[in-house]
C-alpha cells in the first residue's frame, strides 16, 4: 500500500471542484435530484458542513466521527438509511484514519446500491488514499458499465492516482470506454501518472 505522496493534490481539487457541480448536475438528470438537493440543502451552514482537509480539498461533509472506534464508523458509513451527510462524515471520518482496514471498508461502499452520489464521493476518496489494496473494487467499479458514468470516470481518476502496474492496465484496457466521460478520464490519468513519472526522473515535460 501506497500512503498520499504523488503530489496531485492541487490536480484532485481542480477536478473536484468543477467535477462536484458536474456530478450533482448529472446525477440529478437521471432521476436522484432528492440527495444532489440533500448536498446543496441551504439549510446547512456552509462553514459547518464544509471543511479543510489534510488532502488539499474541501469536504462537502465535515467529519463530527474522528476519533471514534473503527467499527462504529464503518455502521454508520454502511446504514444506508441515515442521511447522505451523516453517511459523509464517516466515509472523511475513515479517510482520515488513513489504514487498510478504513481503506477496504470505503471500497466496500462502492458496492452500495441506494446512491450513485455516494459511490462517486467514495472513489473519489480511495484516489486521495491511494492504497493499493482497493484496486479490486475500483477495477470491478470501472468494468461496470451499468454503473453511472460519473461514478466510473471517479473510478478511473483513482486508478490513476494509486498508479499500480494492475491499476495503469486496467487504465489502458478502458481507453477507447463508449462513454466519454470515462475514456477522457481513462486517458487523463494515465497522462498524469506518465508526467508524474518523468518529473520524477527529473525530466521536464
Amino acid at each position: 500500500d501506497r500512503s498520499p505522496s504523488r503530489g496531485l493534490g492541487d490536480v484532485y481539487k481542480r477536478q473536484r471542484e468543477a467535477g462536484a457541480v458536474g456530478a450533482v448536475r448529472e446525477l440529478g438528470e437521471a432521476g436522484e435530484a432528492s440527495e444532489a438537493q440533500q448536498l446543496a440543502d441551504p439549510a446547512f451552514d456552509a462553514r459547518a458542513a464544509y471543511s479543510e482537509s489534510a488532502y488539499m480539498t474541501v469536504d462537502p461533509a465535515a467529519s463530527s466521527m474522528r476519533g471514534l472506534p473503527l467499527a462504529e464508523v464503518v455502521a454508520t458509513f454502511s446504514d444506508e438509511q441515515l442521511p447522505l451527510h451523516t453517511r459523509y462524515s464517516a466515509m472523511f471520518a475513515l479517510r482520515d484514519m488513513n489504514s487498510k482496514a478504513a481503506a477496504l471498508a470505503l471500497a466496500a461502499g462502492l458496492r452500495e446500491r441506494s446512491s450513485a452520489l455516494f459511490r462517486h464521493e467514495v472513489a473519489f476518496v480511495l484516489g486521495q488514499l491511494e492504497r493499493e489494496c482497493t484496486v479490486p473494487q475500483l477495477k470491478e467499479c470501472l468494468a461496470n458499465l451499468a454503473e453511472h458514468p460519473m461514478v466510473r470516470h471517479e473510478a478511473a481518476e483513482a486508478l490513476g492516482a494509486i498508479g499500480s502496474a494492475d491499476a495503469l492496465s486496467t487504465l489502458r484496457a478502458f481507453a477507447e470506454d463508449g462513454e466519454p466521460i470515462v475514456r477522457e478520464s481513462c486517458a487523463v490519468a494515465l497522462d498524469m501518472f506518465d508526467r508524474t513519472g518523468f518529473e520524477d526522473a527529473g525530466v521536464v515535460v
